[in-house]
């Protein structure tokens, strides 16, 4: 018997717009991306401010959604469309970049804290706190002494897209690893030893 899974909506965080398409801050459109290629999406609608496609899986259906709205903003259409459909928190697993990890690593938790996102703030004051979130690294800004803001703006540098590439491989995997019915202790397990393999 398939056990259902647990995650039903899948909100991927970043910048709209061409001109952000490739920045740190969106490593989370980048999986987004990679899923929905994965996934092959039956359909693809603009709604609530974003674009939501849909993809029916043997666990169940599956939204995976991105904002049009900026990074700041980015909780109001999830919050908005996770409630029309009666999604609890607790059912979505948010993307987002990290700066406090290591570049290209990644890390599965449940609830918590913004830790000073303002996409992941903005989806905790529309939606609350417990959902679930996937943080891809994308390097620490102080490193290279540069505020914050402008760092998640950069472009990855050329030997930074390998490892990034790679991490978004993993970052599908991971989730669908969680959509399948793996829980999180395994899948952690096995995120410590990937975080492991691309550690300098």
């Amino acid at each position: 018997m398939i056990k259902e899974s647990r995650i039903k909506l899948i909100g991927g965080l970043g910048n709209p717009g061409t001109q952000y398409r490739y920045n740190r801050h969106n490593v989370g459109f980048m999986a987004a991306e990679k899923l929905r290629e994965k996934y092959n999406v039956l359909a693809c609608v603009s709604r609530f401010e974003a674009l939501i496609c849909e993809t029916h899986l043997e666990t169940g259906k599956i939204f995976i959604l991105t904002p049009k709205t900026f990074m700041n903003e980015s909780g109001k259409p999830i919050g908005e469309f996770a409630r029309f459909y009666k999604i609890e928190p607790q059912e979505t697993l948010i993307i987002h970049d990290d700066l406090d990890l290591p570049l290209g690593h990644l890390r599965l938790s449940e609830g918590g804290s913004a830790g000073g996102h303002n996409g992941v703030q903005s989806a905790i004051d529309n939606f609350g706190a417990e959902f679930w979130r996937l943080r891809i690294g994308i390097g620490d800004n102080r490193a290279v002494g540069m505020k914050s803001e402008d760092y998640v703006l950069q472009n990855f540098k050329p030997e930074e897209k390998e490892i990034i590439t790679k991490s978004l491989e993993k970052s599908v995997e991971i989730i669908s690893k969680l959509l399948a019915g793996e829980t999180p202790d395994q899948i952690n397990n096995q995120i410590a030893e990937y975080n492991k393999s691309i550690s300098p």
